[in-house]
């Protein structure tokens, strides 16, 4: 069976909600290497979604696919650094991660620096970080940056 009918069939059995099965089906293509599939997987060990929740687990996943470029595991795994969430706190290691996944226009990345530069996380706070990191959160569509950088203007900068 071809990959991207591994990937069809998955996503037909998420959509039932038997992730146990999509597991199996998509398991085989990411251990041959597939970003995409390692990506899957990792959030079905993230969320527990046909496996136990396991967050060590899933940032393996997530650094397999992450190797091979793909934002989404480099956002998620960046979030995982910073917050040591099932792998040892890295500040920045995670906010490296997200820099490269928004650089490639990921928008929870950028929502996510906008939400360190304007929190000030591990004493990185420059809300002029923060107001360039929502404004692309909000051009890639998050409606929630559009709020926090609205809060950062009321608060007068």
């Amino acid at each position: 069976m071809k990959r991207h009918e591994n990937f069809d069939t998955a996503q037909k059995l998420i959509d039932d909600h038997k992730f146990d099965q999509a597991y199996q089906k998509l398991l085989p293509v990411a251990e041959a290497g597939d970003s995409r599939a390692q990506y899957v997987i990792g959030t079905f060990y993230y969320y527990g979604k046909g496996v136990a929740t396991n967050h060590h687990t899933a940032a393996t996943w997530f650094q397999k696919s992450a190797q091979q470029g793909l934002a989404d595991s480099e956002a998620i795994l960046g979030h995982q650094y910073i917050f040591g969430d099932g792998i040892e706190k890295n500040l920045d290691k995670g906010l490296e991660l997200l820099e490269l996944a928004a650089s490639k226009g990921h928008c929870h990345a950028y929502f996510l620096l906008g939400e360190i530069y304007s929190f000030n996380h591990h004493g990185r706070m420059d809300r002029w970080k923060a107001i360039e990191h929502y404004k692309m959160a909000i051009k890639y569509g998050s409606t929630l940056a559009k709020e926090r950088l609205a809060d950062l203007f009321y608060l007068r900068l």
